[in-house]
């Protein structure tokens, strides 16, 4: 009796397959004799078969299935860890955060890349070489060196402008110094280059160089200035020179434009007759 009912229950629970039926079949021709304590051994066996026979066969509750990769969005609506819901139904979500791609959540890329207009990553754009500065070597495009006080010197970048270094793309920036076309030296003493077109006082700007002027026989100064009671004739200082019938050499007499009428006075003052007449008058430089 034991045996037909464990045979039904197992018939029933495999669906008519005889395969599981004779499998079952197998398992009870082996049955142990019945235990008094756990109840008889056929019932035992068959509770292990209905439990496997149920994890291989569940109930079908008639629900329909959601939340994962293809299948309509569960009620939220929400779908499984990694997916997405999308159009009512749970996908996996667009690669991000790569060229070209969408920006990942947040606005965020992959590293190197950049999140432009808030949408899409696109690459870095490389960092700006080391140079331009002070002692860090020239740049290769645009200005070699950022700042007006440097130079590229030697392909690195130099400070320029003052005594002794070298000029600057304009020029040189301290006072008295000029660019000599490689370094900035000083100009407007005497024997200097002019600064410019101009020298420090006494001086005057005479083609490249700064000369002495004022004195006898010197360039006038600027403004046709002389020293030592000397005349700008013409663009030279000069003296005015006379000489006495009674004299061996050239006497200076202190005229502003008439040396003649000046050496003239001179000689024949007769307050000093022994001078005599005037024998010449010249502007140069007396004896």
């Amino acid at each position: 009796m034991t045996i037909a009912l464990a045979l039904t229950a197992l018939a029933l629970s495999c669906g008519g397959v005889s395969c599981l039926l004779t499998n079952s079949l197998e398992g009870v021709s082996d049955l142990p004799p019945d235990d008094p304590d756990t109840g008889s051994a056929s019932d035992v066996h068959l509770r292990d078969a209905s439990v496997s026979l149920d994890a291989l066969f569940p109930l079908d509750d008639g629900s329909v299935p959601c939340g994962q990769d293809g299948q309509p969005c569960c009620v939220g609506p929400l779908c499984a860890p990694g997916m997405e819901c999308r159009a009512d139904a749970c996908l996996p979500p667009d690669p991000c955060g790569d060229d070209g791609q969408k920006c990942c959540t947040g606005g965020s890329c992959r590293s190197g890349f950049d999140c432009r207009d808030g949408k899409t990553c696109q690459k870095s754009p490389d960092p700006p070489p080391i140079c331009g500065h002070s002692g860090e070597p020239c740049c290769g495009s645009g200005a070699a060196c950022l700042d007006g006080s440097l130079v590229c010197n030697g392909a690195q970048c130099v400070v320029c402008g003052a005594n002794a270094q070298p000029c600057c793309a304009d020029g040189c920036h301290a006072g008295g110094v000029v660019c000599n076309g490689t370094s900035c030296i000083p100009c407007g003493g005497s024997g200097q280059p002019c600064c410019g077109g101009a020298c420090g006082g006494g001086l005057i700007c005479n083609g490249p160089s700064c000369i002495p002027c004022g004195g006898v026989l010197q360039p006038c100064c600027p403004g046709g200035g002389c020293t030592g009671g000397s005349t700008c004739i013409g663009s030279t200082c000069k003296e005015c020179c006379a000489l006495c019938k009674n004299r061996s050499e050239y006497h200076y007499v202190a005229a502003t434009a008439d040396c003649a009428g000046a050496a003239k006075t001179y000689c024949d003052t007769p307050a000093t007759p022994t001078r005599g007449v005037l024998t010449d008058a010249m502007w140069g430089s007396c004896p």
